[in-house]
Formats: C-alpha cells, sequence, structure tokens
C-alpha cells in the first residue's frame, strides 16, 4: 500500500445502545461529516487550552458537547477564565 492510499481512521466500542440512538438519529452518510467537525474542534480545543485543561473537562463532566461554546476553563497559557468562542482564530 502507498501512502497516497493510506487513510487514518479512528474506531471506538460503543454499547449497543448507543449504537442503535446513533444510527436512529445520525443517518450513516452523515456520520463520517459530523464526527470529522467534531474531531476538528477538539483539537482546536486542545490548541487553544491545552490537552490537560480540555481532557479534565471532559472525565469531570464539566464539559460536553451541549456546553463546549461556553466554556469557562483558563486557557493553556493561564490566561483567565470566561465565555470564550472555540475558533482558534488569530
Amino acid at each position: 500500500m502507498s501512502t497516497a492510499d493510506y487513510k487514518p481512521r479512528l474506531s471506538v466500542v460503543i454499547d449497543e445502545e448507543d449504537f442503535l440512538s446513533l444510527r436512529q438519529h445520525l443517518p450513516i452518510g452523515f456520520q463520517k461529516v459530523i464526527f470529522n467537525l467534531i474531531v476538528k474542534d477538539l483539537i482546536a480545543l486542545f490548541n487553544k487550552y491545552g490537552s490537560n485543561q480540555v481532557i479534565a473537562a471532559f472525565c469531570n463532566k464539566d464539559l460536553d458537547l451541549t456546553t463546549i461554546c461556553r466554556l469557562n476553563i483558563g486557557d493553556k497559557n493561564g490566561n483567565d477564565k470566561g465565555s470564550r468562542s472555540v475558533d482558534s482564530g488569530a
């Protein structure tokens, strides 16, 4: 296989109930689009706030997809807390 053929993939195990619910609400054709957007937003959050801050917020259930745009954590440089947009703009 050449490097041009390589396509990185992400696989996660979920329980059957979540799988069936996801399939009900998110048609197969949209799964790639939605999960790619989620991954890109997650990377933007890591870049803006630092991966440890974001991971801790998810693990503590301080952060979920419904609150992602209303972050109340300091950024990776130790700057003040407060509502910030998710974009990583300059």
